[in-house]
């Protein structure tokens, strides 16, 4: 039976692995940046990720009256192709939509932000299966929010380690102080690296973001066979520390984005606001499961736990090795 149950985890992370990207991050939306610079003329700058080796090839159609006045400039990094242009708009872009044909097709999404003459600004976050941004609609930086929501949602490794903490930890008051501790200290490093006071190098940090997932398993392991550990008697120790690592995970998007002049701060806040409310969505997704599991007795508790660990843990040593691999 156990044997049975290890296997079956490990085929199904095999499985979930085979249909992700080797980051198991969410694709980085793309960006597109307008700067009004008179009342008809426009600067560009349009950035569209990578996605498992491929560019997505999205396309934007601006309202009628808007035309380049020269051929974008492209420029490319093994991430990212980005261009830039200038948009003349006989009418300027006050009304209209702007819509991205070629993105219902993919798994990203596109954030626009807008500056305004006047240091007034607009930002939204365009979705696949409505891809068009109201030019008219109101949009504004409180889209931060929803792009910190989707971030941690559609990050697999994020969710895997919230997860994975919420099985080791016992009582919803010592689950509070760990997922508090993780919050300060992903918020710490979070803003430490989208304000580039600190550049970490991704690749080696996504490394590690998988290592602690790896770590974790193991010792929701050691719980279930009754093992006492210093992770499981402090949980928020861990939660801290491994939070630090995960914050420079987080800011990736906000990386790749940048944060709009004059607003950088609020921007920040409301980024951090959108993922710790996604990590509230994950911890009150699991909690009623495993409070079910437990009413079903010791048993089918222990092998919930122990499965949900061997999956986790495989995929994360296969992210381990992978992202080794590519550094």
């Amino acid at each position: 039976m156990r044997l049975a149950a290890r296997l079956l985890a490990f085929l199904a992370c095999l499985a979930a692995f085979a249909g992700r990207p080797a980051s198991a991050h969410e694709v980085r939306p793309a960006l597109l940046e307008i700067t009004q610079t008179s009342e008809t003329d426009f600067l560009v700058l349009f950035k569209q990720p990578q996605a498992q080796g491929r560019w997505l090839n999205i396309q934007i159609a601006f309202p009628e009256g808007c035309e380049p006045l020269a051929d974008a400039v492209p420029s490319l990094t093994p991430s990212a192709i980005t261009e830039t242009w200038t948009l003349h708009c006989t009418q300027g872009l006050n009304g209209g939509v702007i819509a991205f044909p070629g993105l219902e097709r993919t798994l990203t999404d596109v954030f626009v932000r807008i500056s305004w003459l006047g240091d007034h600004q607009s930002a939204g976050l365009v979705k696949a299966d409505s891809p068009f941004f109201e030019l008219s609609g109101g949009q504004s930086l409180g889209s931060y929010v929803e792009l910190g929501v989707w971030h941690i949602l559609l990050g697999l490794d994020h969710v895997l380690f919230v997860v994975l903490l919420t099985l080791l930890v016992d009582g919803k008051l010592r689950l509070l102080k760990a997922a508090t501790a993780f919050t300060i200290a992903h918020s710490l490093t979070l803003g430490a690296a989208a304000l580039n006071f600190v550049t970490p190098p991704q690749a080696p940090v996504e490394a590690v973001v998988a290592l602690s997932i790896a770590f974790l398993a193991y010792e929701v392991v050691q719980k279930a066979r009754g093992i006492h550990t210093l992770t499981a008697a402090m949980p928020w120790l861990a939660a801290f520390a491994f939070g630090l690592l995960h914050g420079f995970g987080f800011a990736g998007a906000l990386v790749d984005l940048g944060l709009p002049y004059g607003a950088r701060l609020q921007a920040l806040l409301l980024f951090n606001v959108g993922v710790e409310v996604g990590q509230i969505i994950v911890i009150a997704l699991t909690l009623p499961i495993l409070a079910v599991v437990i009413r079903l007795g010791e048993r089918p508790s222990e092998l919930l736990s122990r499965g949900v660990a061997y999956g986790c843990g495989s995929l994360a040593v296969l992210w381990v090795i992978e992202r080794t691999g590519g550094l």
